[in-house]
C-alpha cells in the first residue's frame, strides 16, 4: 500500500520495511483512536477515511466545533508527535467515518533503529517534516480567528439576499402565509426521509424523534404564526399609548447546529419569511448533506410561488471559522440568529 508525503519518495524496499513493522487498524464511526493526555505509543496512518482530532473539554457541547481541531482525511499522518517528544497526547483522535489506518509503535521504531538504523533516520526525518507542515496549517486556523475583508462569497450572497430580501417587505401577509405554508407542508412530506439523512450523517439522534422535530418545526412553527402580522401594526396599548410594531431587520444570519440541523434549517427560514427578512444559513460542517436537501426544498418551493430563491441562502459546502465571522460582521446583516455554544456564537449576537 503507497504510504503519503513525505514518505512518498522512499524506495521500494523501504516501504517493504516499513509494512513489516506496522499493524493494520479498522475503527467504526465514533471509537476512539487515542485519548488527549494518554501516554503515546506510536503513530498512525490514515489509509480510508476520516479521523476527527480535538480538544476535548469537559461538560461542552457536542456541536461546539471550536473544539475540533481538523479533520484529517486518507493519506494523513496523525499522533507523530508523540513519537518526536515522547510527551502525553496532545489532543484526542476520533473516527469521523469507518476507518482503516496503519500503526507504527513506539516500540516498533525503537526495534527498527537496531535492525535498521538508516530508515529509522528517514522516517524521524519524514515525521519530523509533517510535524513542520501542521504547524504551518496551525498558523493559517489562528489567522481564521478573525473576520476577513474580502470574502468574495459573502459579498454575493449577501446582495443577492438584499435585493430579494426589498422584494419581499411589500408583500402582504396572506401572500406571506401562503407561501410559508408551502415550505412547511413539503418539508413536513419529507420529515421522514430528512430526519433519516441526518442520523446518516451526524450520528445523532434517532429517526423517529427527528422526524417528529421536522414536523414540529414545519407545520407545526406555521400554525403558531397563521394569520397574525408579521410586519406591521401588532397591538395597541390603549392605556399605555403604546402601539406595537413588527419591523424587518433585512437579512439575519442563522447557525445551524449539527444536534438538529433539518428542524433548525426549517423553523429559522419561516420565522425570517413571516417577519419578512432574507436569511443565510450556515450549516454545521457535519451536517451538509442533510441541511443541502432542506434547503433544495425551500428554494423549490420559493419559485414555484413566485419568490426570489435567494430569500434563503445556505452555505452549502464546508466553511471557515473566518468566514462565519465575516458574515456575522457584515455590515448588512441585521441580526444574528444563533443555535449553539458561546465560544462559536460571539459578541456579535
Amino acid at each position: 500500500m503507497d504510504l503519503p508525503f513525505p514518505f512518498d519518495n522512499v524506495s521500494e524496499a523501504d516501504r517493504h520495511v516499513f509494512d513489516s513493522y506496522s499493524q493494520r487498524i479498522d475503527l467504526k464511526r465514533g471509537e476512539v483512536l487515542f485519548r488527549m493526555n494518554e501516554e503515546a505509543d506510536g503513530f498512525f496512518i490514515i489509509d480510508e477515511g476520516i479521523v476527527r482530532v480535538e480538544i476535548e473539554r469537559e461538560g461542552t457541547n457536542p456541536d461546539e466545533s471550536d473544539n475540533v481541531l481538523a479533520f484529517l482525511e486518507a493519506g494523513t499522518i496523525v499522533g507523530e508527535l508523540g513519537l518526536l517528544d515522547q510527551l502525553p497526547r496532545s489532543a484526542s483522535a476520533i473516527a469521523q467515518t469507518e476507518v482503516k489506518l496503519r500503526k507504527f509503535a513506539v516500540a516498533d521504531y525503537n526495534q527498527l533503529q537496531v535492525d535498521n538504523p538508516t530508515f529509522a533516520n528517514v522516517l524521524i526525518a519524514a515525521l519530523g517534516r509533517s510535524a513542520a507542515l501542521k504547524l504551518r496549517n496551525t498558523s493559517i486556523r489562528l489567522d481564521n480567528m478573525s473576520g476577513s475583508k474580502n470574502d468574495a462569497l459573502v459579498e454575493k450572497m449577501v446582495q443577492q439576499a438584499h435585493a430579494a430580501q426589498i422584494e419581499l417587505q411589500s408583500w402582504s401577509e396572506d401572500r406571506i402565509d401562503k407561501v410559508t405554508f408551502e415550505i412547511a407542508r413539503a418539508v413536513e412530506q419529507e420529515a421522514e426521509n430528512l430526519a433519516e439523512i441526518a442520523v446518516q450523517e451526524t450520528g445523532a439522534g434517532n429517526k423517529a424523534d427527528k422526524t417528529l422535530k421536522n414536523r414540529v418545526a414545519s407545520l407545526g412553527v406555521w400554525h403558531s404564526f397563521h394569520g397574525k402580522t408579521g410586519n406591521g401594526i401588532v397591538k395597541k396599548r390603549t392605556v399605555e399609548k403604546i402601539i406595537d410594531v413588527a419591523s424587518p431587520v433585512g437579512i439575519v444570519f442563522g447557525i445551524v447546529p449539527v444536534t438538529n440541523p433539518t428542524s433548525t434549517f426549517v423553523f429559522k427560514t419561516l420565522i425570517c419569511l413571516k417577519s419578512r427578512n432574507a436569511i443565510i444559513l450556515s450549516p454545521n460542517r457535519g451536517a451538509l448533506k442533510c441541511c443541502n436537501r432542506v434547503g433544495e426544498i425551500v428554494q423549490e418551493v420559493l419559485r414555484q410561488n413566485g419568490a426570489p430563491e435567494n430569500l434563503v441562502q445556505w452555505i452549502s459546502r464546508r466553511n471557515s471559522r473566518k468566514q462565519v465571522i465575516t458574515f456575522m460582521n457584515h455590515t448588512k446583516i441585521g441580526l444574528v440568529l444563533a443555535t449553539g455554544g458561546g465560544e462559536r456564537c460571539p459578541s456579535r449576537i
